[in-house]
Formats: C-alpha cells, sequence, structure tokens
C-alpha cells in the first residue's frame, strides 16, 4: 500500500474512491492510505459538479428546515441525476425528490390541522401560502404539478385578502402568481390596489411587471422612483438598479 500522499500519483492503476466514506472504507481494507479519506474529506467542490458527492448531497439533504434556494439547488441537481445510467445513483435522486416534496407535505398537514382547529388562523393561512408557492418553485419544470401548487396558493391567499389580514409577504406572493401565469393586469392591479407604493419590494416587483410587458420606458420610470429609495435596497440591489439606469 503507497504512503502518505504518493497515493495520488498512482492513481490510474489503483482504486479511486468517489466518496469521503468510500475512501474511509478502502482504509480501513488495506486498500488505500488515510490520506486518501483526508483527501476526499477536505476537497471542497460545488454539490452540483459531476462527479457527484452523494455524501456530501446527502449531508444537505439531512438537514430538516432547509430553505427554498437549498431546495431548489437539490431538485435540480436531482432532476439530472436521476436520468443518470447508474441504477444506484438514479435511484437515490428519485427517493431524495420525494423526500423534499414529503417535506413540505408534512407541514403543509399540520398547518391545515391548525386551520382545522381554528379557521381564522391567518398565521397558519399565510404558511400554507408559502408552502405550496415554494413547492410550485420546486415543480417549476414540470408545468400541471407547478400550476396546481399556485392555484392553491392563490386559493389561500384571496381568503387572507378577503379577511384583510394579508401581510406583505403575502401580498406580494399573490403578486408573483399573477406574474407565473403570465396574467400581468391582474399582477399590477394587486400592486396598484394593495402594495406600498413607498415600498422598494412592491416598486421591483412592478419592474418586474412593466418588464415583461416590455414597457420599457415604465420600467426606467420605476427604476428612477427606486433610485429615490436606494436606502432600502441591499447591495446587489443597487448594483443591478445602477445597472439598469446606465450609472
Amino acid at each position: 500500500m503507497p504512503t502518505g500522499f504518493d497515493y495520488l500519483r498512482q492513481t490510474r492503476a489503483r482504486y479511486k474512491p468517489k466518496t469521503p466514506n468510500a475512501a474511509l472504507k478502502a482504509f480501513a481494507a488495506r486498500i488505500l492510505p488515510i490520506h486518501a479519506f483526508i483527501n476526499m474529506g477536505t476537497s471542497v467542490k460545488p454539490l452540483d459538479e459531476e462527479p457527484y458527492d452523494l455524501d456530501d448531497i446527502e449531508r444537505v439533504l439531512a438537514r430538516e428546515n432547509l430553505d427554498l434556494q437549498t431546495n431548489l439547488l437539490l431538485m435540480r441537481l436531482f432532476e439530472r441525476m436521476v436520468k443518470n445510467e447508474d441504477a444506484e445513483i438514479a435511484l437515490f435522486a428519485a427517493e431524495s425528490m420525494n423526500l423534499i416534496e414529503n417535506r413540505y407535505n408534512k407541514s403543509i398537514r399540520a398547518m391545515k390541522e391548525k386551520i382545522t382547529v381554528r379557521e381564522d388562523d391567518n398565521v397558519a393561512i399565510s404558511e400554507l401560502c408559502r408552502l405550496y408557492y415554494e413547492l410550485a418553485q420546486v415543480y417549476e419544470p414540470v408545468q400541471s404539478i407547478r400550476n396546481f401548487y399556485l392555484r392553491e396558493s392563490h386559493a389561500y391567499l384571496v381568503k387572507l385578502i378577503e379577511g384583510h389580514a394579508a401581510g406583505r409577504e403575502d401580498i406580494g406572493r399573490l403578486i408573483n402568481i399573477f406574474i407565473r401565469f403570465g396574467d400581468y393586469d391582474k399582477a399590477m392591479a394587486v400592486a396598484d390596489r394593495y402594495g406600498d407604493a413607498n415600498d422598494a419590494y412592491f416598486l421591483w416587483l412592478k419592474a418586474e411587471i412593466e418588464f415583461r410587458r416590455r414597457n420599457f420606458i415604465g420600467v426606467f420610470q420605476i427604476c428612477t422612483w427606486l433610485m429615490q429609495r436606494k436606502d432600502q435596497l441591499d447591495e446587489t440591489e443597487q448594483d443591478l438598479l445602477s445597472y439598469w439606469l446606465g450609472h
């Protein structure tokens, strides 16, 4: 068995572990030195870079309360992996996709139970809107599933609006749902009626609506208003705004 990191110079003729766990097993079987595990365990690369590091992916997936962006990254990754020629990788991807959806469904059931107990639990209703809207984004490539979850989110958002209990994020979510359905007139109507005209958050949404309408003069006008509220923008938004305005 080679010593130290000499094994790296002999990899063509030797076993090549794909994950830290596989490298540790190879060390235990005296196939490779402990440095193989150290090298695999300390190497840093993106999750979606091939060859896929299943141990790293599994570690991330094991966290219960993943945010939306992480779930989106994982789902796009699993959509590629499920087509892999390696049956084990494809099965892992399919089971992982089910796990993410099941976590959302578990949270949805919990919120629905709260509403069953108390119909006017607006916190639970708002949370349902968020969960359904996130699931729609998770299933963005499958339009029929995406649209189903968007409609579910919309139905609960209407309840909040009618009960005068919709918060800032709820109104923004409703606007985004109409944008995703391509109904820009309704999206703008909601923004005008329920959005705070002085809130940069709603101005951004209005700019997106006008951009999708290809009303570039309207986009420029809204960007001018946003410049007057730069203190409400984060650094990325300020940079994007400057770019749009040609500063």
